[in-house]
């Protein structure tokens, strides 16, 4: 009996489920109408109800019945557009929120590249800039940590009437966005430049990222359970390591050991150099003459030392990032500057204090029930109020002069140099956009 029962058990097998096939029938694909819509991600998923806002955005953007939106998880959606003109007027927008938290959109492809949806075009402002090194060189150089620079609102040689610095970036919305950036000036001196987000709302103000609340933080959560030091309390935390856009100084002593015959394979952070410009390089100190790679690395680091002492054509050379559009034009289509901090300060304090009964009760009276302070409410009142300010588009222009651009290497270096004019993640059109009211 036992004998015929393990010989049974011997011969069964857990047969693995079979697939679904998909032929090619056209029936099967959506592709053809999938060419006109946007797929977009919420930031906060956990504070942002995705029924409401399929339902909310096509009432803000104008276009009603001309638009549907498909939820396709709890974070992810889809909007199908019946004209191209309305897909491409709400895409040229830039960065639009939904119960004051961040969503990123993009048009639709069909095999999205890594980085799909991780970044966005975003409007910064800077401020507080030094009046000594008020240059399109030293602008360039603030706005690029904090994200690829498109376009700078600043021309020398026309009058600047606001006290404040627009610039358009493509912001990396894994990262921290901070509100300050500390300058090193010549002689040891240093100050501190204001950076201000146009359409961005509410955010984490301990870690900066666009993704939680503070009270939500993990590494705030994590310092908290494991009160160990600040190197110790970020390694459980699973959140996308800080990525520093800062330029290098040293790039010989940054590049050159990994292109020497006895290096590893591999390839340096790709803030520093992008893998295909790495490439070209290796082929070109690929040689076995002795001698003329000799007379290679002397024009590999000449070149290297010409890059390190410019920015603005590390990122146009090394990175492949295009150069910035440089208009003169102020306060084009701005959108609005928003701050919940102090509201979030003012909230905590009162969560914090004991008040008597009948003061709570008189409180109760006059505030509103969701604690925020009056600013706070009434930012939060305009949330489906405000007016959309819509992106005109910026015809190209030519590199200015004193821009940082403009470097020329004669070292002789063969490796091949440019620049890719994909949009941020899987392409979108640049059609000019027409100006309609809305909330960002």
């Amino acid at each position: 009996m036992d004998g015929g029962l393990e010989e049974v058990m011997q011969a069964m097998s857990l047969e693995e489920d079979l697939p679904v096939i998909l032929t090619d029938d056209e029936d099967y694909s959506a592709a053809v109408r999938n060419e006109k819509s946007l797929i977009g991600r919420l930031l906060n998923p956990e504070c942002q109800n995705m029924a409401r806002m399929l339902r909310t955005m096509p009432r803000i953007w104008r276009i009603y019945d001309r638009v549907r939106g498909i939820a396709l998880s709890n974070e992810s959606f889809q909007f199908i557009f019946d004209l191209e003109t309305d897909l491409n007027t709400v895409l040229n927008q830039g960065f639009w929120t939904s119960e004051d938290w961040g969503m990123v959109m993009d048009r639709w492809v069909e095999f999205p590249p890594q980085d799909y949806l991780q970044k966005a075009y975003v409007w910064i402002r800077l401020s507080q800039l030094p009046v000594n090194y008020l240059t399109l060189k030293t602008i360039r150089a603030v706005s690029n940590p904090i994200g690829h620079v498109k376009d700078i609102e600043f021309d020398p040689t026309k009058p600047h009437l606001q006290e404040y610095v627009r610039v358009r970036v493509i912001l990396d919305l894994q990262q921290p966005v901070r509100d300050t950036k500390v300058m090193q000036l010549p002689g040891g001196r240093s100050t501190v430049v204001k950076v201000e987000y146009e359409r961005v709302r509410k955010k984490c103000f301990h870690c900066f990222r666009l993704s939680h609340e503070k009270q939500r933080c993990p590494i705030l959560k994590a310092q908290k359970h494991n009160g160990g030091s600040a190197t110790d309390k970020g390694k459980s935390v699973a959140l996308a390591p800080v990525i520093h856009r800062q330029h290098h100084p040293d790039l010989v002593e940054a590049i050159m050991p990994l292109l020497a015959p006895t290096a590893p394979p591999g390839f340096p952070p790709k803030s520093l150099v992008a893998p295909e410009v790495f490439e070209e390089m290796q082929y070109y100190m690929n040689c076995t003459d002795p001698e003329e790679r000799r007379l290679r690395e002397a024009k590999m680091v000449k070149a290297l030392r010409d890059l390190s002492t410019n920015p603005g054509a590390q990122s146009s050379y090394l990175c492949l990032e295009d150069h910035p559009i440089i208009s003169g034009v102020q306060n084009k289509n701005v959108g609005r500057v928003f701050d919940f901090r102090s509201a979030q300060t003012e909230e905590t304090e009162q969560s914090q204090q004991m008040m008597p009964t009948e003061e709570l009760r008189g409180a109760e009276a006059i505030a509103p029930k969701d604690g925020l302070s009056l600013t706070g409410r009434r930012l939060e009142k305009l949330s489906l109020a405000m007016t959309a300010h819509i992106e005109p588009q910026l015809k190209p222009q030519t590199v200015a002069e004193g821009s940082g651009d403009n470097l020329r290497i004669n070292a002789g270096v063969a490796f091949t140099m440019g620049r890719d004019d994909q949009s941020v993640s899987g392409g979108s059109g640049k059609n000019r956009a027409s100006k309609r009211p809305g909330a960002s």
